[in-house]
């Protein structure tokens, strides 16, 4: 079982509306950088670290350039 919870960190105001408007395009590569994870790869912080890394490339694909400066997870429960 896997709970996250994630913020992204627009690097304009301008980009809220893009984003909400790509809510489901976004939540895809979020979904796919998740399948091929193990509950001891995300127990660590190095896999944390990678974990964040990937959606940021995934979802940053998703937007305009530039768009995107930062992903945070507001929650994460692995059991």
């Amino acid at each position: 079982y896997l709970r996250l919870g994630i913020s992204l960190q627009k690097s304009d105001a301008a980009y809220v509306a893009e984003v909400e408007a790509r809510r489901p395009p976004l939540r895809h590569p979020v979904i796919m950088a998740l399948s091929d994870k193990t509950a001891a790869m995300l127990s660590t912080p190095d896999g944390k670290k990678r974990l964040r890394e990937e959606i940021h490339r995934r979802a940053a694909e998703k937007l305009p350039e530039g768009a995107l400066l930062n992903v945070y997870f507001s929650d994460l429960v692995v059991q």
